[in-house]
């Protein structure tokens, strides 16, 4: 079914309270849209995803003696130069990669963990993929009344609106300490976000005499986005592979117990193999991904930007710009 119960909120304690194992599934670019316009940015989301997984967890685990219950948390990304998955302060971050879209990962990964007896809480506001979620094409003649694992969507807005009432009471109140205690492995992704938005009319609030310098932004004192930006495709496609190469090298550089005690039970680690097969395929360039594959003016809007970064050295940006000379030997 695709009817949520209440509120999201209480499908995720329902499900933690009675053990029931269960995946969220969150349509990362449905979700900072609909938050009033792009107002979250990618480092806003998982920032605001890590501290809303640890505040459940963690609520629910004080209320009971037995073990905790399987709660994965998926943020699916579009974009990214190979599909894969990665892992952040409790968040698995899927890309896409260049050929699929976000959508295309959502629908097929709900059928994965409903095959594997978890319940599916869906974040989204796209109808589309809500009707790929619970009506899948090769569903037909499958005998679906066999178990009673169920599918729930809930709107991208709530999703957003829940993230920032759970990111004030535990970071911006400090009503608790389950916030992670370091978020600047995610500094290139905020500077890259925050220069974006700058450079292309976006402005932030003049500063008042209780904030703190942009230096200091990164940490977990920082309130989350308010303002309007048009987030433009080949932004995303960029801002997907920078945050991508971060927890790549966020991964091959640190302590990997948090990622192994994350990864408890055998379906997330089946999940998390499933992606590292597929990593194996040659990299390409960002600009060959399929939203600006064949758009000229995407292109050429992000090959000047690339230009002006590297000039300026300001920001440090992971991703592989091999392509650009080659565009621009095109052009």
């Amino acid at each position: 079914t695709g009817k949520p119960l209440r509120s999201l909120s209480f499908a995720v304690r329902k499900r933690l309270q009675r053990s029931s194992p269960f995946v969220v599934l969150v349509d990362a670019n449905n979700v900072r849209g609909m938050d009033g316009g792009f107002r979250l940015t990618n480092y806003d989301l998982l920032r605001a995803l890590s501290v809303w997984q640890r505040s459940e967890t963690t609520t629910n685990n004080n209320k009971r003696s037995s073990a905790a219950a399987e709660m994965v948390l998926v943020c699916v990304m579009d974009h990214g130069t190979l599909p894969c998955i990665s892992s952040y302060q409790g968040v698995n971050v899927v890309f896409a990669g260049p050929d699929r879209t976000a959508d295309d990962v959502i629908a097929e990964d709900c059928q994965w963990w409903l095959s594997r007896n978890f319940d599916v809480l869906v974040a989204t506001s796209d109808r589309e993929l809500v009707d790929r979620c619970i009506h899948p094409p090769d569903a037909e003649g499958r005998d679906n009344q066999s178990n009673h694992n169920e599918v729930e969507v809930f709107e991208s807005k709530e999703m957003s609106n829940l993230l920032r009432k759970v990111w004030n009471q535990n970071v911006i109140m400090r009503r608790s300490t389950i916030v992670p205690s370091d978020f600047t492995s995610l500094d290139p992704l905020h500077q890259l976000e925050h220069n974006i938005r700058s450079h292309f009319g976006y402005h932030q609030q003049s500063q008042t005499a209780d904030e703190q310098p942009e230096g200091e932004k990164n940490g977990s004192k920082a309130t989350l986005g308010d303002k309007q930006f048009l987030e433009t495709t080949w932004q995303r496609v960029l801002l997907a592979e920078q945050l991508r190469m971060i927890l790549l090298e966020d991964q091959q550089h640190t302590n990997r117990t948090e990622t192994n005690e994350e990864c408890r039970s055998p379906e997330l680690q089946q999940y998390r193999l499933k992606y590292s097969n597929i990593t194996s395929q040659v990299m390409i360039s960002i600009f060959d991904d399929q939203r600006i594959r064949h758009d000229r003016p995407a292109q050429e809007a992000l090959r000047h930007y690339l230009e002006r970064a590297t000039i300026e050295k300001k920001l440090e940006l992971l991703v592989d710009t091999t392509m650009d000379d080659r565009l621009r030997t095109a052009g």
